[in-house]
């Protein structure tokens, strides 16, 4: 008798599906406007990595064995995928835009200091953090199973971490030295995290509505600590927020509330579901390709040309031989 297959959660790939969308978002002309509502739009956005995190412990962290061989042939994955677009980014960024100060030796540092601020291939740097999550995960499995107890200590340990480093940010912006792979206090968090907000569900309408009504409040703080904050703003400091404790429950409740939406038999979650990675992986260099096509659009229309072309070109790309394979992690 064949083992009975688990049924797909569409609801965590819906998470990934709006996750990649605000990516995409936070890396288009919207952040890069002026004005309070693109303001606005850029920090609310700042739960789309820490999603992307949660919602990979939320799948990883419970299942019932994890093997070392499997660990390290995920990690191989990723590493291949890293080298082979941080090369394609060189040839997209240096042959075909013809950009002085990328060259050879400069992907090789890239390459190496993935996440360095300034690096064109920097934002390839959640590859290597997903990676280091996937070394930690089979002592992360036994936490979940064998010490649930010890498994919440540690996550409760985390989040204090993350308002001591939050603090500092406030003051002088201590993370800005790190690299966005090393902040490994954040993405454990979220990591961590998300097996718990797998199994939270809100039932009934009430309830819903003040999920909704909390979710707004607590993004309406995380504006008010932006605003008001005279060190961390601007473009490309929303990463700056990720440990504060109000973006952890804000994420939280966002996990929560799309967990709670009805998909029914969620066909355009997925189709696109197979096509994040690749979009994730793509956008960069289809925004400098096309840069002089897509700028003179508004931000909005920046953002959701962006989105669509690439998702295209993934889709496209996965029906080439071995794609699929490559995208695979």
């Amino acid at each position: 008798m064949l083992p009975v297959e688990k049924p797909r959660d569409l609801s965590l790939d819906l998470i990934k599906v709006i996750a990649m969308a605000l990516v995409i978002a936070i890396h288009s002309n919207v952040a890069r406007c002026a004005g309070f509502v693109y303001w606005a739009i850029y920090h609310a956005f700042v739960v789309a990595i820490p999603l992307f995190f949660a919602v990979s412990g939320a799948i990883l962290i419970p299942r019932k064995h994890i093997s070392t061989s499997d660990i390290f042939k995920r990690v191989g994955r990723i590493i291949r995928l890293i080298i082979f677009f941080s090369f394609l980014y060189w040839i997209v960024f240096w042959v075909v835009r013809r950009f002085v100060n990328f060259d050879f030796y400069g992907w090789l540092h890239a390459l190496l200091v993935i996440g360095s601020r300034g690096e064109r291939i920097d934002f390839l740097w959640f590859l290597e953090a997903l990676a280091i999550m996937y070394l930690f995960l089979p002592a992360l499995n036994r936490l979940w199973h064998k010490h649930p107890a010890t498994y919440l200590y540690v996550l409760a340990a985390l989040v204090c971490i993350d308002l001591v480093v939050f603090i500092m940010n406030v003051f002088f912006i201590f993370e800005i030295h790190i690299p966005q792979q090393l902040r490994l206090w954040n993405w454990f968090t979220y990591f961590m995290l998300g097996p718990i907000l797998l199994n939270i569900k809100p039932r009934g309408r009430r309830r819903l509505s003040l999920l909704i009504l909390g979710a707004l409040i607590l993004l309406a703080t995380h504006l008010f600590c932006v605003r008001i904050n005279p060190f961390i703003q601007g473009d490309g400091y929303c990463e700056f927020f990720y440990p504060s404790p109000v973006s952890i429950l804000f994420v939280s409740a966002i996990f929560i509330l799309c967990r709670a939406i009805p998909l029914g038999q969620g066909r355009v979650v997925r189709w696109l579901s197979p096509a994040l990675l690749p979009v994730y992986l793509l956008h960069i260099p289809v925004m400098a390709l096309l840069r002089n096509i897509v700028d003179p659009l508004s931000p909005f229309l920046h953002w959701i040309s962006i989105l669509l072309i690439t998702v295209l070109i993934s889709k496209a790309v996965l029906l080439l031989p071995h794609c699929r394979r490559l995208f695979r992690i």
